[in-house]
């Protein structure tokens, strides 16, 4: 009964009111000017439109139960359900990185002389966070002696735009601190960023990042400290919290939710700092939903490679809160009906 009762609901409110109105505008616009309004007419209308309103969104209900039914029914249980989910997005893109093996060679091929060391791969591919369709980072770390951070960024974005060769290749796009490159691999779309750094040549790792200012009349001249080791390093994961993190990115992707996955990230670290995780994976993963449904609007993140980068300001309080907003109300329908995960993680 649980979306049966639910559409009935909307069902009679939306059937008296559409109803109702239609009513009101035939007494208003086709009666005789003489003719009083008829009150009571209104409310048999209203009243019909209630019934056959409540009745159609029962009738619909009453099949979308079946069918959630059905579904958990044959994946097992909520646990089975959320595996089998995850399982859907394991990351078997093969093509994908031989290509970025490739651009790696070819980049490194290009600008050697001027880097620090072999192109590397970043993010989430890295942390074993990723989910099928996610994007691959490749760092470029540039030796201080390269020239400006800005000017490099600029070297690079060119050499994409205007000379490199691949026949997948089919898009070049300047971003806010990489060069996005968008390949047409399996008949897919598939993306690899480009992240320029500049050493600053001290042996600690840290290196300069450009970030542009998005604005198509000025070039950008805003520079940002990072240290990709740093970063890395504090974010290692025990395999069941990689898999708790897949299955928080799955629902960002699914209801395109306004937080970033290094968000993600660091609010699921602090949970698994301060929460008692049960050994159930799918309660597991409503803790830590929960967990950032409190904390996401007032928790400060700090880089730990830059003080002065606050990862929790990437995104404003709105999207803060319908980040809050939607873990709340997911733990709350789920608890009222297992079968309303299928709401949330499609099959």
């Amino acid at each position: 009964m649980n979306k049966a009762k639910k559409y009935a609901v909307n069902g009679a409110i939306v059937g008296g009111i559409f109803n109702g109105l239609l009513n009101i505008f035939e007494q208003l616009y086709t009666k005789h000017p003489n003719e009083d309004f008829d009150w009571d007419e209104l409310i048999l209308d209203f009243g019909t439109g209630v019934v056959v309103g409540g009745g159609i969104g029962f009738t619909y209900g009453t099949i979308k139960d079946w069918q959630m039914s059905k579904i958990m029914e044959d994946a097992g249980d909520l646990s089975d359900y959320v595996e089998h989910v995850s399982e859907s997005y394991e990351v078997t893109d093969f093509t994908l990185k031989q290509k970025a093996k490739q651009v790696r060679r070819d980049i490194n091929e290009v600008f050697s002389h001027l880097l620090v060391k072999y192109p590397s791969l970043n993010g989430s591919i890295v942390k074993g966070t990723s989910i099928e369709g996610s994007d691959i980072d490749i760092v470029l770390n540039f030796s201080r002696y390269s020239g400006t951070i800005a000017e490099i960024f600029e070297e690079v974005n060119d050499y994409f735009r205007y000379e490199y060769d691949d026949v997948d290749l089919r898009k070049v796009r300047t971003q806010r601190c990489s060069v996005g490159l968008i390949f047409n691999a399996d008949g897919e779309k598939k993306r690899i960023d480009i992240v320029p750094v500049r050493d600053t040549g001290k042996g600690t790792g840290d290196a300069y990042l450009n970030i542009n200012d998005g604005s198509i009349f000025r070039k950008s001249t805003t520079i940002k400290k990072t240290n990709v080791s740093k970063q890395l390093s504090s974010l290692k994961f025990t395999a069941k919290q990689k898999e708790l993190i897949r299955r928080i990115k799955i629902l960002r992707k699914e209801h395109n939710l306004p937080i970033k996955p290094i968000h993600i990230e660091f609010l699921a670290k602090r949970a698994f700092e301060k929460v008692r995780l049960s050994r159930s994976a799918d309660k597991s993963l409503f803790q830590i939903l929960g967990y950032i449904g409190q904390n996401v609007t007032t928790a400060i993140i700090v880089d730990p490679a830059n003080s002065n980068n606050i990862i929790s300001d990437i995104i404003d309080m709105n999207e803060k809160e319908q980040v809050r907003d939607f873990c709340t109300k997911m733990i709350k329908e789920v608890a009222k009906d297992e079968r309303n995960i299928i709401d949330y993680l499609s099959s």
